[in-house]
C-alpha cells in the first residue's frame, strides 16, 4: 500500500523529568511496535520517513525494522510448538489408555484412572497453551525460541505422566 505518511506519529521519547533518558533498547522496542502496528496500512518508506520525522536515527529505524522482521518469523515456530505439544499430550494419553483400559484392574479402576489422567492432562494442556500464547521470545535469537516455547509444556507433561506411572502396575 502506498499513501501519505502516517498521521499517528511514532512514539517520541520526550522525558517529563529532565534527569530521565530513554534507554536505546526501549526506543527501538517502541518504534518496532509502531512499525508492526502500521505495516498493513502504510508503505515501509512512509513509515521510515515518519520515524525520521519523529527524531529516530537510521540505526534505530534499522534495528526496529529488524525486530519486526524477526518477530514475523516467530509465528511459524509458535505454531510448530503448539502442534508438538498437542501431539505429545495425545501420545501420552493414548499410551496410558492402552494400559489402563486393556488390563483388568481391581474394582474396575482402569477407567477411573484414565478419567483422572484425562482431567490432569487437560489442565496441564490448558496451562501449556497459555504459556505458548504468552511467551515473546527474543526475535534476534530464534534458535532458542522453540526451547522457550516447549520448556513448561514438557515439564508439566512429565509431571502428570510421572504421577500416573505408579498406578500402571497396580491390578
Amino acid at each position: 500500500m502506498s499513501g501519505p505518511p502516517p498521521v499517528d506519529q511514532p512514539p517520541v521519547d520526550k522525558p517529563t523529568d529532565p534527569g530521565w533518558v530513554a534507554a536505546p533498547d526501549e526506543r527501538i522496542r517502541g518504534l518496532a511496535r509502531y512499525l508492526a502496528d502500521n505495516a498493513e496500512r502504510f508503505t515501509p518508506e512512509a513509515l521510515r520517513q515518519a520515524a525520521m520525522d519523529a527524531g529516530y536515527t537510521p540505526d534505530e529505524i534499522e534495528g526496529a525494522s529488524a525486530r519486526v522482521r524477526a518477530a514475523a518469523t516467530v509465528g511459524p515456530i509458535r505454531t510448530r510448538a503448539r502442534w508438538i505439544v498437542l501431539g505429545a499430550y495425545a501420545v501420552v494419553w493414548l499410551l496410558f489408555a492402552s494400559i489402563y483400559l486393556t488390563r483388568s484392574y481391581a474394582y474396575g479402576m482402569g477407567p477411573v484412572l484414565q478419567g483422572v489422567l484425562t482431567v490432569a492432562l487437560l489442565i496441564a494442556l490448558g496451562l501449556s497453551l497459555l504459556w505458548l500464547r504468552s511467551r515473546r521470545p527474543d526475535p534476534t535469537d530464534l534458535s532458542r525460541a522453540l526451547a522457550v516455547f516447549l520448556v513448561v509444556p514438557v515439564i508439566l507433561l512429565i509431571g502428570v505422566a510421572g504421577l500416573c506411572v505408579p498406578f500402571l502396575g497396580s491390578r
